[in-house]
């Protein structure tokens, strides 16, 4: 028994020298590999953010004044221009009330003559003593009361036009009217809503990020809508958020406007979420697993040189990395590093540079 035992042992001592010694043997059979090369930059990964478009500049336009609608000038789509005239309301009543006191201004513009000139002539008799003071007072009150009277109704006039002018409602700005809020022979109230006007040439987006992402924001950025690039500014965090998310708004300002932008269209905005500056990049492909660890092998001297490596960050197909003995500009086996071990000698079939990785 102890023999067999004994036996057994020489056998397998046996079988490990020949492995030990195949192992040793085709370490100079040189091993075809592929190997890219060790860069050095910035590395980042980013989280796509989904908000809706917003016009700026929306305005009810409302009326200042109550009245029949006697004219409308507008439709829905139509585009109109600051100072356009929108709606006419009645302004029958006023126009009289304008016309009567045109005619009471002109009554006492007569009588203000004729008491000037009877004043001068009282100021000469009153000289000659050919009239009393009394008298020559009275013409002189007379006409004081009769420039305050003027002076009082020429306010009276500029208040009728005023009021005239507001039965008159036109655009305040350049911009579409949207909605249609009267039709002819209604009655509209002091404050009543005339129609809807946007400006299509002012737009914002609207975009909910996590209340932690806020700060370092880039003030510009490009928002991706209807699969293109749009540059834009940020204006800034609206302080509301939502408690559930615990997201916040972010305004942002279009600086590129086209006509096929609308009201509630998709934005999308990307931030990072982890970068890392100036850090090796390697190809993913070169990162293995190798006795409980990840490392890779660089090509030294024709030779295969394995190097334990610490991911940071892996994205698409390359991955930044921190290794002490790893240099930017080495290459590294990215193909056929599987079956390498450790002062393998290898035949380089092809290098590259990796692509950028912003």
């Amino acid at each position: 028994m102890i023999f067999k035992t004994a036996f057994k042992a020489s056998i397998i001592f046996i079988g490990c020298i020949i492995q030990i010694a195949g192992h040793a043997s085709s370490q100079n059979i040189p091993i075809n590999v592929v190997t890219k090369v060790v860069q050095q930059g910035d590395i980042i990964t980013q989280q796509n953010f989904i908000g809706s478009l917003k016009f700026r500049e929306q305005s009810l336009i409302a009326s200042r004044a109550a009245g029949l609608v006697q004219k409308i000038y507008f439709d829905t789509t139509h585009k109109v221009v600051k100072g356009q005239l929108l709606v006419e309301l009645d302004h029958e009543v006023l126009d009289l009330n304008i016309n009567t006191t045109q005619s009471s201004m002109k009554e006492i513009k007569i009588q203000l003559e004729k008491v000037t000139k009877d004043l001068k002539r009282y100021d000469r008799l009153l000289g000659e003593e050919n009239v009393s003071e009394q008298q020559y007072d009275e013409v002189f009150y007379s006409r004081s009361s009769l420039e305050q009277k003027l002076i009082g109704l020429e306010a009276e006039l500029n208040i009728l036009n005023i009021k005239r002018k507001q039965h008159f409602i036109r655009a305040p700005f350049n911009g579409m009217i949207t909605q249609k809020k009267v039709a002819l022979g209604e009655w509209v109230e002091e404050g009543g809503t005339i129609a809807m006007l946007i400006d299509p040439t002012k737009i914002d987006a609207y975009i909910d990020i996590p209340m932690n992402m806020t700060q370092n924001l880039p003030k510009k950025v490009n928002l991706t809508i209807q699969g293109k690039s749009i540059k834009a500014d940020v204006i800034g965090i609206i302080i509301i958020g939502d408690k559930n998310s615990r997201t916040v708004p972010l305004k942002i300002q279009l600086n590129e406007i086209n006509n096929h932008m609308y009201e509630s269209m998709d934005a999308t905005l990307q931030l990072p979420i982890k970068q890392f500056l100036n850090t090796l990049i390697v190809p993913r492909d070169a990162i293995i697993k190798r006795f409980n660890q990840q490392v890779v092998f660089a090509v030294k001297n024709k030779k295969a040189v394995m190097i334990p490596v610490t991911v940071k960050l892996f994205k698409n197909t390359v991955a930044a990395v921190q290794a002490e003995q790893l240099k930017k500009d080495m290459k590294v086996i990215v193909k056929g590093n599987e079956r390498i071990f450790p002062g393998q000698s290898v035949t380089e079939l092809q290098s590259s540079v990796n692509p950028p990785t912003n």
